[in-house]
């Protein structure tokens, strides 16, 4: 359950990376040599650039809160905010485990990326996950020149810093995941990001399956269905996730509503449950906005 599990977090993570979830799994496997680099990360591969249209992509600023259950039990509660700053996305994300899943596990997951607003490349990006009673920090920089650099922290300790130069189009989790959803998903159309999360690289395949319609909040949308596979570098085949489909909206919010997976036991579900705009000023006075409940 445990590997099937993983690879279903990563694709949370990297697509909307509001869910990720996933790296309850661990999916930095980091190296405890200082300095010493993954075989992954020094090796050469070559994906597709792809380049956003955002003249289409215009995600609504806010705080977007999702359920995550498992065979219909409540699992963990993330919320995902996307801001701006000037020239710059700033997005984030925290991940909690139920009060019930939390007797036995508890996870706490807290993220946040800096991307250029223009073509969606990172600048960079924090991750501390707590699981139990382990500790993890992961910092991921990267330059314009190409090079990337990740240091971490496990338990309060120094375990390790990579920095290398891929020559390939190398993303983190955020720009990633935002990347993926400012293009265009046409039915079989297939594409793969080459995503860094620490140590570990990936390569994560996304292939178009459908275009449907969906009634949400009593509007009818068109929506995106969107089948994901996962490869860690160095490995020979993909780990095709268990009937994994991916909901997005084919309009420039490209809200992801909803993300379901069957596992080894059972199936997992990632819903939107609802969004908060960020505040905004009347004049001297800064007014919280009214959040609305997502139904479909």
């Amino acid at each position: 359950m445990k590997k099937n599990s993983c690879y279903y977090f990563i694709v949370l993570k990297v697509f909307s990376l509001l869910a990720f979830y996933m790296l309850t799994f661990s999916l930095a496997v980091i190296n405890p040599v200082l300095g010493e680099l993954a075989p992954e990360e020094k090796m050469e591969i070559k994906t597709p650039s792809y380049f956003p249209i955002m003249s289409q992509f215009k995600p609504e600023l806010g705080t977007y809160v999702y359920d995550v259950s498992w065979q219909g039990i409540p699992a963990a509660t993330v919320s995902f905010v996307v801001d701006k700053e000037g020239y710059d996305y700033k997005l984030s994300t925290r991940v909690k485990t139920s009060k019930g899943v939390s007797i036995f596990y508890k996870l706490k997951y807290n993220a946040n990326a800096s991307l250029s607003s223009i073509d969606l490349y990172p600048k960079d990006s924090y991750y501390y996950e707590k699981e139990n009673s382990k500790e993890k920090i992961t910092t991921i920089t990267f330059t314009p020149d190409g090079f990337i650099t990740s240091k971490r922290i496990k338990n309060g300790k120094d375990d390790g810093t990579s920095h290398f130069k891929t020559n390939n189009m190398t993303l983190e989790p955020f720009s990633a995941a935002f990347l993926a959803r400012s293009l265009t998903w046409d039915k079989n159309e297939v594409r793969e990001f080459d995503t860094y999360v620490g140590k570990s690289r990936y390569i994560i395949k996304l292939t178009g399956l459908d275009k449907i319609k969906m009634d949400v909040n009593g509007q009818e949308r068109d929506v995106w269905v969107v089948s994901p596979e996962v490869k860690k570098l160095g490995k020979k085949k993909y780990s095709k996730l268990r009937k994994a489909k991916i909901y997005i909206t084919a309009d420039s919010k490209r809200e992801l509503l909803e993300i379901k997976s069957q596992v080894f036991i059972g199936s997992v579900k990632t819903k939107l449950e609802s969004f908060t705009p960020l505040p905004y000023r009347k004049g001297s006075t800064l007014v919280q906005a009214k959040t609305e409940k997502i139904n479909f």
